[in-house]
């Protein structure tokens, strides 16, 4: 299977209190819209280069 990545973005929509608790990076898919919660209390350095690089547009146009 082939995923498309059509656009991937990180806590947008949301009110301050849950992106505060654990943002959401959403990625629309050529398969339909995944949502991944993060948890930064537990890999923090994971979570603020995923949501980095999510703003920056780096998984935009992507495939797996």
């Amino acid at each position: 299977m082939c995923i498309h990545f059509g656009e991937c973005s990180s806590t947008k929509g949301q009110d301050s209190e849950t992106q505060e608790k654990n943002p959401i990076i959403v990625m629309v898919t050529n398969q339909g819209v995944v949502e991944i919660e993060l948890f930064p209390e537990v890999a923090p350095k994971s979570c603020q280069n995923m949501m980095g690089l999510a703003e920056k547009g780096y998984y935009d146009g992507g495939s797996l």
